[in-house]
């Protein structure tokens, strides 16, 4: 998340992903996640087993976050958005992690 200017810690509002993973950053958890999911071995279905719906669904958020924010950095836009995590209280948009610096 360096090429975004994004913290790699796994947000606040998301503590099942952060309960789930510990030890890990929010990319390593979506991504271990994912392939539990993609690759259905006997050991990935019984990590999977192990979340809970809402640690997915976290995950999944954080994912489609992670889409828009790159497709904003490619696409060159350096103006406010409306944040899907991480939205400061009384604000409605900030300026994207890049622009910010």
């Amino acid at each position: 998340m360096f090429w975004l200017g994004i913290d790699t810690g796994i947000p606040v509002a998301f503590n099942h992903l952060a309960k789930a993973f510990p030890d890990s950053d929010a990319s390593e958890a979506v991504v271990k996640i994912r392939n539990t999911v993609t690759h259905p071995t006997k050991s990935n279905r019984a990590q999977r087993a192990k979340l809970t719906t809402t640690a997915v669904a976290e995950a999944w958020e954080l994912n489609l976050w992670y889409i828009e924010l790159t497709l904003l950095k490619l696409l060159d836009y350096d103006g406010p958005y409306e944040p899907r995590i991480g939205k400061p209280p009384g604000n409605i948009f900030v300026l994207v992690p890049w622009a910010a610096n």
